[in-house]
């Protein structure tokens, strides 16, 4: 597992940013300070500023290397550690992220503190921190001291000492914490504050520079400026008394605060008269003593959360706070909910907002509410590893939730979460380019810029570590993604130059025998870049689908260029490397990259020309190649390669058999149309063959219609696609094919009905459809098999439903299922999961889920009967596919919505269902026995973790997040197995989408159809595009937004 660390990044403090590197595991050496030699037993201490709860505590010798398995600190900040009696604590020290002072309620995400061992004790603390920096830059241990406590105004004896002992040491321990707060979202903070303190030598005057230094992003700036009063008003905290005391003083300064800053937020009132800010303190004080004597940080959640509450519950006006007749409402210093409210550090969504904080048809103010709320899916995936240290888990689940916070606007979280909770190097390189793609989607070129550059800078780290002969996959493929990052951008120079190491490696085995090491990457990359090219097809080439295949197909065809040659006797040749190059085409063409496509053409010419001997081995792959000419037009070009590479007689033969499409296209283009037709038609045997030639072949591409159409002559290809129909209703198409359904309807008619349709033109694919249900009708007289009758009428109601011909779609459905019925055992089962994937194409979410409740009941029946491995295997797997046939309810449902606006009551209440029936399937529903059930009595613990994994994906796709997470409870599962059940759960979680890939908005809190709010960046051209409009009641309580006070949450009204 690779070591969490935070990565200190500015040059001034080189030496701070090596020691606390080599603390987290890498980099050299550094002294750590005061650890005394040998030992062993255990290191006990605290990480505290007061007591910070949670934090990430680590213990780590002299060269960084780990001690002990990390642990989080408890309530007061106290963790303990078991170290083996070899260890040597000789220059130990613990590195302590993360975690909340129990006492203010500060939150230290982003913050590392750092402290040394001695004598089996170690202490971190803000303070403490700054005298390890100067150690870790060279200082001696005393002289860093010294200096900290110059900066500080402290006794020099004192700054390695618990603050809690000293009130001087307390309030400047608090100080730097405001300062490292404010600088969070920075990379390495404590850094930041170091060379302030180094430039200015003294701590108030380094909160000047901060608040002007150029270098911190202006909302860094900003934080550090705006906590100047508090800042100021705590270095003269309970002068002269206890920490204690100090502590008590900072928490009313910061809730006072606070109260201050959101009656300004959110009325535009001004508390600074000396009535207001009386009462503020009244009010501060009871709310201070409910929270048990904790404080609440100001301009927090927490803070707004409180003052909801407060004035909602207690029905206070705010403009009471600025009158002297106020009093603090009664019983609000014993109001035990104060408590639970500052441990949220998310808003909560039950809290009613003011009428000033009204959300309205606001679809900026609900996005931004939404995701700053414990609603929002980010926020509670992260919640899911709360008690989770395995990096290999968290950091992809991180990636995630960083990417989704920067698509919805939240960049400053993303990069907080890109910077603290993301460790392993390729895993942050990669976050990086993931934030950076969607910044770009927004405009925000430079910081997506300066992301790339990161992320590139690591990369090649990386690579240099390990070597550039072992480069991988996953490495050439993020090469690849911030090249494309830079293009999108612009930036020719960046994005080739981020090709250097992959053009590198490839240049390395260019000139060498091929070699299975190359083999194997280049096999990875292919099959990559075949399932983005699938997918790109699947969703219609449509972006950023097609993009990324391109992008993988461009890394395919340069490796390809990089595979060695070959040898066979005396021959030396390049057969791998002329054979990919097909497959690069093939690629490109599915992909419509005809410029890439051509540009193949040309490198597949110039590799069989590189040894006279690879010309003739060779010689099969040109007709391989021939759709390819065909498509882009070179036909000619082609003949002219077959008559001077070809030579033996039978490849010779081939290679032209190969291009009388392509003789057919170039007659067509001379204006020989019908001799064209016939003598394409001379070339083949069937009648089959040739009308597939006329089209399209799947997986053949180059045909005459479609190469016509691709090269932009349409009516040609008009002519030629009506041509093929005529040839599919004559007698001699007919009659060679009678009672073949595979040449009558998916190779005949209906390809004919796809062809049209997709090439643009589904009126003529409409218009020959009730033909094709003719043709279908006649097949039905002489089949008598029900499943192959099922068969003929799935495929008719398929295409019909595609057209949008829904009320013959509907009639279709019904004799489908008359034929259903005549099946018996699995058949039915498979033809039941058919007829709801067809009624959810016919837009009948209540058919659907009545199939979905007959087959529910058959698989109870097949639950109930399995008696061992097999028989529960056969029945999970059942179970699990229906379960994912009834969450594509609500995915139909999603889709739905987009093309009318909303959805009907019956098929909200439809998605529900489905939704509970998926539920039912898993868990059971009484005596039934669900997945989850019948996993735990696999034999297998593979079998039964795999059974349960996916039982908890398919009831977070349903929505049922908590009976999900239950599943990671169960009995035998190992902290292992629970982490990756979670991870797979955070995955859904995070990639909600309540509509469909690509749309304007994701989420639709009520169901009804219509969006929350719109995705950051569509505008109103956009909305005006689409049938979407704002919903005016979000939680479908019946109160419309511009008066409901928690307007997501229906259950909170009245």
């Amino acid at each position: 597992m690779y070591q969490r660390c935070t990565r200190w990044a500015r040059p001034v403090a080189v030496a701070f940013f090596v020691g606390l590197l080599a603390a987290c595991g890498g980099g050299g050496g550094g002294s750590g300070g005061g650890g005394e030699g040998g030992g062993g037993g255990a290191v006990s201490g605290r990480v505290t500023d007061p007591g910070i709860a949670g934090a990430l505590v680590k213990l780590q010798n002299a060269n960084g290397n780990a001690l002990a398995v990390p642990v989080r600190s408890d309530a007061d900040g106290g963790f303990r550690f078991a170290v083996s009696s070899g260890a040597n604590l000789t220059g130990a020290r613990v590195v302590a992220q993360g975690g909340v002072d129990s006492q203010t309620g500060q939150d230290f995400t982003g913050l590392t503190l750092v402290g040394p061992v001695s004598g089996g004790s170690g202490l971190a603390t803000p303070v403490s921190t700054l005298v390890m920096a100067l150690v870790d830059d060279g200082a001696d241990l005393g002289d860093a001291r010294q200096t900290v406590a110059g900066w500080l105004g402290l006794d020099a004896d004192r700054v390695l000492d618990d603050p809690a002992t000293d009130g001087d040491l307390q309030r400047q321990s608090l100080r730097l914490t405001l300062l490292g707060v404010a600088l969070n979202r920075e990379s390495a903070p404590m850094t930041w504050l170091v060379d302030a303190l180094r430039d200015t030598g003294d701590l108030d005057a380094a909160r000047e520079w901060l608040a002007t230094d150029p270098n911190l992003t202006e909302a860094s700036r900003q934080r550090v400026n705006g906590l100047a009063q508090e800042f100021q008003a705590v270095a003269g905290a309970a002068t002269g008394q206890g920490a204690e005391a100090v502590v008590d003083a900072a928490n009313r300064i910061a809730v006072r605060r606070g109260i201050a800053l959101y009656l300004r937020d959110a009325f535009g009132q001004n508390a600074e008269d000396e009535t207001s800010q009386t009462n503020i303190a009244a009010l501060a004080d009871t709310l201070i003593s409910a929270n048990g004597g904790a404080g609440v940080p100001a301009g927090s959640a927490q803070i707004r959360n409180l003052m909801r509450y407060v004035l909602q519950n207690y029905q206070l006006d705010p403009d009471a706070l600025s009158h002297s007749d106020f009093t603090v409402p009664a019983g609000l210093g014993a109001d035990n909910d104060i408590a639970r409210l500052t441990g949220l550090r998310a808003l909560d969504h039950r809290i009613p907002l003011t009428d000033a904080e009204k959300l309205g048809m606001d679809s900026d103010a609900r996005r931004e509410y939404f995701y700053a709320s414990d609603l929002s899916p980010f926020y509670r995936a992260e919640r899911l590893f709360d008690d989770v240290l395995d990096d290999l888990i968290l950091d992809p689940v991180y990636q995630e939730i960083a990417e989704g916070l920067a698509s919805a606007g939240r960049t400053d979280d993303s990069m907080m979460i890109l910077r603290t909770k993301i460790f392993q190097p390729y895993q942050r390189a990669d976050t990086m380019q993931s934030i950076a793609f969607q910044l770009i989607q927004q405009g925000r070129f430079e910081i997506a810029q300066s992301l790339l550059e990161s992320a590139r800078s690591d990369l090649d780290e990386i690579v240099a570590q390990k070597g550039l002969e072992n480069l991988t996959f996953d490495d050439a493929g993020l090469y690849y993604r911030i090249s494309r990052e830079y293009t999108s951008m612009g930036n020719a120079d960046g994005a080739k130059d981020s090709l250097e190491n992959v053009y590198a490696y490839v240049d390395s085995y260019q000139n060498s025998q091929f070699s299975s090491v190359y083999a194997r990457l280049l096999s990875a990359i292919r099959n990559s870049a075949e399932s983005a090219t699938e997918e790109a097809v699947a969703m219609e080439l449509s972006e950023p689908f097609r993009s990324r295949a391109i992008n993988l197909t461009d890394l395919f065809t340069d490796f390809v260029l990089g595979v060695g040659y070959q040898t066979s006797g005396s021959c030396t040749h390049y057969k791998v490397r002329t054979l990919y190059l097909t497959y690069s085409a093939d690629f490109y063409q599915a992909l419509r990259a005809e410029e890439k496509l051509k540009n193949v053409i040309d490198l597949f010419e110039q590799t069989r020309s590189i040894t006279p001997c690879n010309v003739e081995e060779t010689e099969a792959y040109l007709r391989r190649m021939a759709p390819y000419y065909i498509g882009t037009g070179q036909v000619e070009r082609y003949k002219e390669q077959a008559e001077t590479t070809v030579f033996s007689n039978d490849a010779k033969e081939k290679t032209q058999s190969a291009i009388v499409v392509g003789v057919a296209y170039q007659a067509v283009l001379d204006g020989n149309l019908a001799d064209a037709l016939q003598n394409l038609r001379e070339q083949y045997d069937t009648p089959g063959e040739y009308l597939a030639n006329l089209l399209k072949s799947k997986g053949s591409p180059g045909r005459l219609a479609e190469a016509l159409y691709d090269n932009g002559y349409i009516a040609y290809g008009d002519q030629v696609r009506d041509a093929a129909w005529n040839y599919y209703l004559s007698d001699e198409y007919q009659q060679f094919h009678a009672g073949d359904r595979g040449a009558l309807l998916s190779g005949g008619c209906l390809r004919l009905v796809e062809f049209a349709d997709e090439r643009g033109d589904p009126a003529q694919a409409t218009d020959w459809m009730p033909t094709c249900a003719q043709i279908a009708d006649q097949l039905l007289q002489s089949e008598t098999d029900p499943g192959d009758r099922f068969d003929i009428l799935y495929q008719i109601a398929d295409y019909q439903n595609t057209l949008d011909l829904k009320d013959a779609a509907a009639g279709t459905i019904a004799r489908a299922e008359s034929e259903a019925g005549g099946m018996q055992d699995d058949e039915y089962d498979g033809a039941l999961r058919n007829l709801i994937s067809l009624a959810l194409g016919n837009d009948n979410l209540s058919l659907a889920l009545d199939y979905g409740r007959e087959a529910q009941t058959r698989y109870f029946q097949d639950a109930a009967g399995a008696t061992n491995d097999s028989t529960r295997s056969a029945a999970m797997s059942g179970g699990l596919s229906l379960a994912t046939s009834l969450n594509q309810v609500a995915e139909q449902a999603g889709r739905m919505a987009l093309r009318t606006g909303a959805l009907t009551v019956t098929d909200q209440q439809n998605v529900a269902d489905a939704r509970a029936a998926a539920r039912d399937l898993i868990l059971g529903n009484g005596n039934q026995l669900g997945v989850a059930n019948l996993a735990d009595a696999q034999l297998s613990d593979s079998s039964r973790l795999t059974y349960l994994n996916q039982s908890a994906q398919v009831l977070a796709k349903a929505r049922h997040y908590d009976e999900a997470v239950a599943l990671t409870g169960k009995d035998g599962l190992s902290n292992n197995d629970r982490n990756q059940m979670l991870q797979s759960i955070a995955t859904v979680m995070t990639g909600e989408n309540d509509f469909a890939k690509g749309a304007i908005a994701v989420r639709d809190t009520d169901g009804d159809g219509r969006p929350d709010f719109f995705n950051l960046g569509v505008d109103a051209e956009d909305i005006a595009a689409s049938a979407l409009q704002l919903d005016d009641d979000l939680d479908g309580d019946g109160i419309t937004d511009d008066e409901d006070s928690t307007p997501f949450c229906a259950s909170c009204d009245g």
